[in-house]
């Protein structure tokens, strides 16, 4: 009786164990990566100047993403989506990320690149446009931080 007993009582320590609370355990999606982060992101813009932003990722759901000197409004972001056509996992990448909006002047604004497990970024690269605009402004980043 008293070794069953003890089976229950492991039994009852691994399951609790297992139901972990999200953020004792590992990042689940990019956003758990990006979330309350900030990078010094110096920049390359087609036909335009060099300069360095500063990306800075909310902490709190939903995750949006403010860029000192690029953006005066906060983009909305999404993780990609892992799978495929016939079985998409909608928002479940860990590593690509997305985030797009409209600036206060009329632009739309899209960013979007790779984190890693140790939320360093990595093929961070943005385009704009206007409607009736002259084009397309692209650019690329090479971020440091966090």
């Amino acid at each position: 009786m008293a070794k069953s007993a003890a089976s229950v009582a492991g039994l009852v320590l691994l399951s609790l164990s297992m139901m972990a609370s999200p953020s004792q355990a590992g990042p689940t999606t990019c956003l758990d990566r990006l979330a309350g982060n900030a990078y010094t992101c110096p920049f390359k813009v087609t036909g335009g100047p060099v300069g360095t932003a500063v990306l800075v990722f909310s902490s709190a759901p939903p995750v949006t993403l403010t860029a000192s000197t690029l953006l005066s409004v906060p983009l909305d972001c999404a993780c990609e989506t892992d799978g495929n056509f016939l079985n998409p996992q909608f928002g479940h990448s860990k590593i690509h990320w997305v985030c797009i909006g409209n600036d206060h002047t009329g632009f739309a604004v899209s960013l979007k690149g790779d984190v890693a497990g140790n939320a360093k970024l990595s093929k961070v690269s943005a385009i704009s446009a206007t409607e009736g605009g002259p084009g397309a402004a692209t650019y690329i980043f090479n971020c440091t931080g966090p």
